[in-house]
């Protein structure tokens, strides 16, 4: 009762903002955020989400007001958890048609507060990523991307900050050669950081707030010990961010991938094991089919990124709108399950998010002291 009561009170102070002010405070990726001078239909759309969000309500169904866009589903490097890497998820490799993400913002846009542009692939391989992202933030969407880093040349980072793209995570799991490529199979240390300071240097030519450049480093077994070092490259390199990560793919199978990456320091570790499998939270309640879902490279839509192959699709964006998609029976029906009995959907046996949290887990708590650099964890 207590819990309700307080989520009750947080949604008042929210819902006060959105309705008076216009303004929301969200904080995705451990980065705050403060959106200003909301629409009022993306408001009111907001408000019904956080309102069905905090009382687990089925009715009504929003809009959603997050999206997570797999622009790619190819990748130029090989990362030995990643389902890109490995022959069983294999899937044919497409870019995400500029035409078809165009009708999805056109569409669902004027509801959309928050937009991932990222999935199994490298978003940056996209020959129109740049294009898409300008698109969105015309629209008002707070666009965030993640990247291996090896595509950010000088002219890309300026068509970068151009764009209007609000963040870049660029993941950086090493310190040297050697440490990095031992997980980031085929890539170039020195290259990425190059791209770094390419795009830190972008910003700074063209004298733009925007995007926040965050280093990201997950943490994993061969890798822990660089630690220190690691934040001493993000001072260097001038990082706006430098986030930590503990290891945990987005996918669970019989392989040992996991345990061989995930680190050995306890308080590093993010989630608790049993038998050699994540526990789940008994406590757990999604509500991804009711605030956001996943764009799939080959123009579906699915419920969430844990269902990249969409052996549950809820439609095809090139064929129909996005509103009969989202509102669709094959949605429907499936937000049925996952508030009833969400192991029967397959994708969900093994979610991360339902994964418990290792008493003792401090990775968020290591300091990051001693050279004027802000961290997010």
């Amino acid at each position: 009762m207590r819990l309700r009561f307080t989520k009750l009170a947080e949604y008042a102070k929210i819902a006060y903002l959105l309705a008076v002010k216009g303004e929301f405070p969200l904080t995705r990726e451990k980065i705050d955020y403060h959106i200003r001078g909301m629409p009022l239909k993306r408001r009111y759309n907001l408000f019904l989400s956080l309102l069905g969000d905090t009382l687990n309500l089925r009715r009504p169904v929003p809009f959603p007001p997050y999206f997570q866009v797999e622009v790619t589903n190819f990748c130029n490097l090989r990362c030995p958890a990643c389902p890109a890497a490995i022959k069983r998820y294999h899937r044919k490799p497409r870019c995400l048609k500029l035409d078809v993400f165009k009708k999805f913002i056109d569409q669902a846009g004027d509801y959309l507060v928050y937009l991932s542009m990222w999935g199994i692939g490298e978003p940056l391989m996209h020959p129109d990523f740049c294009s898409m992202v300008e698109y969105a933030h015309k629209k008002g969407v707070l666009v965030v991307t993640s990247t291996n880093g090896h595509y950010l040349t000088p002219e890309l980072s300026e068509r970068l900050v151009k764009s209007g793209i609000d963040t870049v995570v660029i993941s950086v799991d090493g310190a040297t050669q050697e440490i990095y490529e031992k997980y980031r199979v085929g890539g170039n240390l020195e290259q990425v950081k190059a791209g770094i300071r390419n795009l830190v240097a972008a910003k700074s030519r063209l004298k733009s707030k925007t995007p926040l450049v965050n280093m990201r480093f997950i943490v994993m077994s061969h890798n822990e010990n660089q630690l220190n070092d690691i934040k001493a490259l993000a001072a260097d390199l001038k990082a706006d961010v430098f986030s930590l990560r503990s290891f945990g793919p987005i996918f669970i199978d019989d392989s040992g991938i996991e345990h061989e990456f995930i680190p050995s320091e306890k308080r590093l570790r993010r989630y608790k094991y049993e038998n050699g499998k994540r526990v789940n939270r008994r406590d757990f309640v999604c509500r991804l089919g009711w605030s956001g879902g996943f764009f799939v490279a080959d123009s579906k839509i699915a419920l969430c990124e844990a269902d990249f192959m969409t052996r549950q699709a809820l439609g095809n964006l090139e064929l129909e709108d996005f509103k009969d998609i989202w509102f669709g029976r094959k949605a429907d029906d499936l937000r049925e399950k996952l508030h009833t009995d969400m192991d029967s959907i397959a994708f969900c046996k093994n979610c991360v998010f339902r994964s418990s949290q290792l008493e003792g887990y401090d990775l968020v708590n290591i300091g990051c002291e001693g050279f004027g650099l802000k961290e997010v964890c």
